[in-house]
């Protein structure tokens, strides 16, 4: 009888073990021979990272270091100190603006500014240009509208070619506005508008002011 119960056990425990086999076989699997999971996919925005996107400096980010030129039209007029009724008939003709500096926030550019008017006939070019300190107002920071001023030295001259130079020397201001439209990085094209005034001694003649009223395109390019 007990043999014939042992019997009856042992067949039960290989049965057992046969059956949990190949169970435990497929647990013991190695991990990298399951399917990979596939990439999860991202839709809409917001939602990942898109490498193709670039962050963009804000439309008006104002700072560093920067340099100007400028060409436009001026019509000039002067007169004489102590005269009525003022200044005499205009006569326009081209400006020149070199100008250079730095930044001080987005609200303020501080600077140097050499301004030409030239009225050229025959042999003879007549001048009234100035080197001036100019500061750059921006009333709003995400904006490009400007006001500007300065002050400095000027000179009129009329010089002949192939002749030694002659003109006199004074005192020059700027007062101005324009607007930064920005067409690149690092580029901004700005109109202008522009009151040049200045005040001579005269050597051979009573003292005198001069008046250039100019409007231009400029292209500034700044260094960040």
């Amino acid at each position: 009888m007990r043999a014939t119960i042992r019997g009856c056990l042992f067949a039960i425990l290989a049965a057992s073990c046969l059956a949990a086999g190949p169970a435990l076989a497929q647990q013991e699997e190695p991990a990298d021979s399951a399917e990979p999971l596939p990439a999860p996919h991202h839709h809409g925005h917001g939602k990942g990272p898109n490498p193709s996107l670039r962050e963009v400096s804000p439309p008006t980010d104002r700072r560093g270091a920067w340099v100007g030129l400028g060409l436009g039209a001026g019509s000039e007029s002067f007169r004489y100190s102590g005269t009525l009724p003022g200044y005499g008939p205009s006569l326009t003709k081209p400006t020149l603006s070199l100008k250079a500096g730095g930044t001080l926030g987005d609200h303020f550019r501080l600077g140097g500014e050499l301004f030409g008017w030239f009225n050229q006939e025959g042999n003879i070019l007549e001048s009234v240009t100035s080197l001036l300190v100019i500061g750059q107002l921006y009333p709003l920071s995400h904006a490009g509208l400007f006001f500007k001023a300065g002050a400095g030295v000027g000179r009129y001259g009329v010089d002949y070619v192939n002749g030694p130079p002659s003109g006199d020397l004074g005192w020059a201001g700027v007062v101005g506005a324009g607007y930064e439209f920005r067409v690149a990085r690092r580029v901004w094209l700005t109109p202008t508008v522009d009151l040049h005034y200045s005040y001579f001694s005269g050597r051979t003649f009573q003292s005198y002011h001069e008046r250039v009223v100019s409007f231009g395109m400029s292209i500034l390019v700044q260094d960040k």
